[in-house]
């Protein structure tokens, strides 16, 4: 029985990946390198700050430490953030209002660090009172891939996996839920569902939309 729905955060509650490309591409250009949107989306997208940052360097040969790249992202974001909100993806306000009007618990679940936006979006879009859990990469030693922040999770909300799903927009993402026992949902425009998730997904939709009729109808919520 389905008691639970957990979230990731950028490009599953909020349409964020095109703002962190776009503030991470700038900063990239003051060491001579030029990010397509393409290539982060195939390379980085979905992946946090401090493992982008590690992968950049390596595989540019930054004459940087991977350190001064995620203070660099985490500054421009956090101003960012000062006058804007990440805008909600379509459907997602309508589907939070809806299962907490029925009782399931609800949480965040981000590999970001907290003051990277998911507070800024339940302030500014409203949505703090139907979220009962978040967790970012500040409340565990390991983010994800690795299942820490989803167990986390599961034990703030006194849920068993089995009885919970997470809707998730990457492979780091879906991995983790998956490997703490969560069935996950992949939400992906990207043009190959399955090169996105590698089948980790027990299903996967090309918009929330469509991932949200899926979960509606599979598990006979009203």
């Amino acid at each position: 029985m389905l008691k639970a729905i957990l979230f990731d955060h950028d490009g599953t509650l909020v349409d964020s990946e095109k703002i962190h490309y776009e503030l991470l591409a700038k900063i990239l250009l003051e060491y001579g390198i030029s990010l397509s949107y393409d290539a982060y989306r195939m390379n980085y997208e979905g992946i946090p700050i401090p493992e982008t940052a590690k992968k950049l360097v390596q595989d540019f040969s930054l004459n940087t430490f991977p350190e001064e790249i995620v203070t660099k992202k985490r500054q421009a974001t956090k101003l960012f953030l000062e006058s804007n909100a990440f805008p909600l993806i379509d459907g997602v306000r309508e589907a939070i209002i809806h299962y907490h009007s029925l009782g399931l618990k609800l949480a965040v679940v981000t590999g970001a660090a907290r003051t990277e936006g998911i507070l800024n979006t339940l302030e500014k879009h409203q949505l703090s009172q139907y979220i009962s859990v978040v967790v970012t990469s500040d409340d565990v030693i390991r983010s994800k891939p690795a299942p820490d922040c989803y167990l986390y999770a599961l034990e703030k909300l006194g849920i068993n996996p089995r009885d919970s799903v997470a809707f998730e927009d990457s492979f780091y993402g879906c991995m983790s839920a998956v490997a703490s026992g969560i069935q996950c949902i992949g939400v992906s425009s990207m043009v190959s569902q399955y090169d996105v998730f590698q089948g980790k997904a027990v299903r996967s939709f090309i918009n929330f939309k469509e991932a949200n009729t899926w979960l509606r109808q599979h598990f006979k919520i009203s």
